[in-house]
């Protein structure tokens, strides 16, 4: 076989050096006769990459989630304290009752859907975090990191729908959560409670 102008023979094509993660189960443009199913340790290696930033993005989805709970069991309170009240707060707890019961669900809805790297609630919840951006300046760190989180090269990754592959090939591999974290959970969670029993008191 002769020599071809750079010196290799012709057919011969050198292979590109891979620099970063990649998914193995995204479509590919090049067409084979027989597509070999990707490698185990690929696999887990792309897993690897990108678990912790699925536990960041879940913590998002668990946030809204017990921000909904909250919406849901206050508007329930206001619903139920209407039936007692008298005069015009009969009407105001009305509505007000069942928009916060409407917006808790589907706070609840979006919340469980991030964590499952829905990506109509990806769309949703970055909607949300810009208009969040507003709140300076607590909600203007929060919504931005939040941003972050959904509209990075990670984040773009976990909700491709190719991820869903990886996930299901790769259930072994888990996030261990620091008992910081927990506590910081148990204690916000002991907050709602606190303040839906005082609403419901109250109302």
């Amino acid at each position: 076989m002769e020599p071809s102008q750079s010196g290799q023979p012709y057919g011969y094509r050198a292979e590109e050096n891979e620099t970063e993660s990649f998914n193995p189960f995204a479509p590919s443009t090049q067409v084979d006769e027989a597509p070999a199913e990707p490698a185990s340790d690929d696999v887990r290696a792309y897993r690897q990459y990108h678990i912790a930033h699925e536990a960041s993005v879940k913590s998002i989805g668990l946030l809204h989630w017990l921000s909904g709970v909250l919406m849901l069991l206050v508007g329930i309170g206001m619903l139920i304290g209407s039936m007692t009240a008298v005069g015009p707060d009969v009407m105001w707890m009305l509505v007000v009752g069942g928009a916060l019961a409407v917006l808790g669900g589907l706070w609840i809805w979006l919340g469980v859907a991030i964590r499952r790297f829905n990506p109509i609630a990806r769309i949703v919840t970055c909607i949300l975090s810009v208009i969040g951006l507003l709140s300076f300046p607590i909600g203007t760190l929060i919504n931005g990191y939040f941003l972050y989180l959904l509209l990075s090269q990670k984040g773009q990754a976990i909700f491709d729908p190719s991820y869903q592959r990886v996930i299901a090939e790769t259930p072994d591999i888990k996030y261990r959560t620091s008992n910081l974290v927990w506590a910081v959970l148990i204690l916000f969670i002991a907050l709602i409670g606190a303040g839906v029993v005082t609403a419901i008191v109250t109302a």
